[in-house]
């Protein structure tokens, strides 16, 4: 609905605000000591990877917006899918 609203640009500048603010977000889980060291790597790579993502959003041209939205949208599931399977991993194995 945001872009609906406020426009194009604010919602790929929402995504990468939000973006940002997820990569300490999901740190904060190790620091509570429940997950350990594997869950911080993945935790850290994947997020940077969505910033990534949600920069290259912000730089894209304005024909390859509608693909680049949806290949962050896509990126934002597997994301979610891959942290939690971080979070399985090393809550079994916990080096």
């Amino acid at each position: 609905m945001l872009p609906v609203v406020y426009g194009e640009r604010a919602a790929q500048w929402g995504i990468l605000l939000y973006a940002i603010a997820l990569v300490p977000l999901s740190v904060l889980l190790f620091l509570t000591r429940y997950v350990g060291v594997l869950y911080l790597f993945a935790a850290i790579v994947l997020g940077l990877l969505f910033v990534g993502y949600a920069v290259r959003l912000l730089r894209s041209a304005t024909e390859k917006r509608r693909s680049m939205a949806k290949s962050v949208y896509l990126y934002s599931l597997l994301y979610l899918a891959l942290l939690f399977v971080a979070i399985m991993v090393d809550t079994t194995v916990r080096l």
